[in-house]
């Protein structure tokens, strides 16, 4: 009878399940929802501890939280939020009613796309700093 077993995995693979885990996480951290997702998370984790070749993918946790915000603030792109006045000022030219009131979309995308793009730099160099030297020296 064979085992079921994951095969190693390095590369983007497992970046990107990396980033799976970190975006799992963050659900667990900050939703109510995230009490069911805990149990995935863990045992995602521990299978990319077991089996991910190379740790320095683990980089990918940072992404998942990226895309996670990113979703979030794509998710509310479209709200009005209220001001903290108080007062809401009505566009001249506007007819009928006038609403305000959900998320403020940028610190979301804009803490997101930062927390991405060091997540993609970050990873260029912890994989391009520790490259083999070329065998070939000329003495």
């Amino acid at each position: 009878m064979s085992r079921l077993r994951p095969e190693p995995t390095s590369g983007w693979t497992a970046f990107v399940a990396w980033g799976f885990c970190g975006t799992l996480w963050t659900v667990s951290a900050i939703s109510f929802a995230g009490l069911f997702v805990v149990p995935l998370a863990l045992v995602l984790s521990w299978l990319l501890f077991r089996y991910a070749m190379d740790r320095r993918d683990a980089v990918g946790l940072i992404a998942g939280v990226a895309a996670f915000l990113i979703f979030v603030g794509l998710l509310h792109i479209a709200d009005t939020p209220c001001p903290q006045s108080g007062v809401l000022i009505i566009p001249a030219g506007a007819e009928g009613s006038v609403s305000c009131g959900g998320l403020d979309s940028f610190p979301w995308l804009a803490s997101g796309s930062l927390l991405l793009i060091i997540a993609f730099v970050l990873y260029w160099l912890v994989r391009h700093r520790h490259r083999p030297e070329s065998s070939t020296h000329i003495h």
